[in-house]
């Protein structure tokens, strides 16, 4: 589902903090403070990079974030590192990066609950998607197969 971000009254919710908002709701999710600052800036559909380190999204936070990349269309780096992300993040989020426009970076380092299995998803991602020019994937247990092929 794409998301319109467009300019908005300065009283009014941009468009992409109450489709977070929706989306935290209809998964039960508690909104993530550092999103929820950041979604609510109005230039929010121009900004390139993410940083969420260290915040523990989770699998259902990351979820979350899925449905609402289509609204950073401008997005070119994303750091997940140290999220409590598994194997069901990593399928989640390749879905959402295979149909986002810009996305090249992606950090994933220190989730030690993505696997062989997330490896596995991640370099079938990185091997039919040549505008992913940074994956990481440091202090994962992801085999070393796949770490030295992504």
């Amino acid at each position: 589902m794409q998301c319109q971000v467009q300019a908005t009254p300065q009283h009014a919710d941009p468009p992409i903090l109450l489709r977070y908002h929706a989306e935290c709701k209809h998964l039960g999710y508690k909104a993530n403070s550092t999103l929820v600052a950041l979604f609510s800036d109005p230039a929010v559909g121009c900004v390139e990079h993410i940083n969420l380190a260290d915040n523990y999204l989770g699998d259902v936070g990351c979820a979350v974030l899925c449905a609402v990349l289509p609204c950073l269309p401008c997005l070119r780096q994303l750091n997940l590192s140290g999220n409590g992300l598994s194997n069901d993040a990593v399928t989640s989020l390749v879905a959402a990066c295979n149909a986002h426009p810009q996305i090249s970076h992606l950090d994933l380092s220190t989730n030690i609950l993505i696997t062989r299995s997330g490896g596995q998803v991640l370099f079938d991602f990185i091997s039919r998607n040549p505008r992913v020019l940074d994956l990481r994937t440091d202090e994962t247990l992801i085999t070393d197969y796949y770490r030295t092929r992504i």
